[in-house]
């Protein structure tokens, strides 16, 4: 069964390790804190070497994790797989879209517009945090 083979995966192995992890949690908790930041999302790269098929292991994650934006690249040796809660790129036929993600804004159709979008950021207390 898929879930059996998922299963057998050899050890995960971060690039950073579960005490770093937990220590950089512990920083980004101490930043919120002190007002330095509002929020954050730690992240680390986990790696392994597997039998089981990359469309079982992706198939494994939207079921344990149904994000709408997930992926599955093939890049030479290695696979890519992966979910996100927003999306921030898109490719439909040969077109690729960027979605900038939080604390950003398209360019106006004028410098004035420019300007209320760049004002509209600066006194925005949580897009500048972001």
């Amino acid at each position: 069964s898929r879930a059996r083979s998922v299963g057998e995966l050899q050890k995960l192995v971060s690039n950073m390790g579960r005490e770093r992890y937990e220590a950089v949690v512990e920083e980004l908790k101490d930043r919120i804190r002190a007002g330095d930041i509002i929020q954050a999302v730690p992240s680390q790269r986990c790696a392994y070497v597997s039998k089981v098929a990359s469309g079982d292991v992706y198939r494994e994650l939207r079921t344990m994790n149904p994000s709408s934006y997930m992926f599955h690249l093939r890049l030479g040796d290695a696979e890519l797989i992966g979910c996100s809660p927003e999306m921030v790129v898109q490719l439909a036929g040969n077109q690729i879209t960027t979605h900038p993600i939080a604390g950003t804004r398209p360019r106006g159709a004028t410098p004035t517009a420019d300007d209320a979008l760049a004002n509209e950021l600066l006194n925005d207390e949580k897009e500048r945090a972001e």
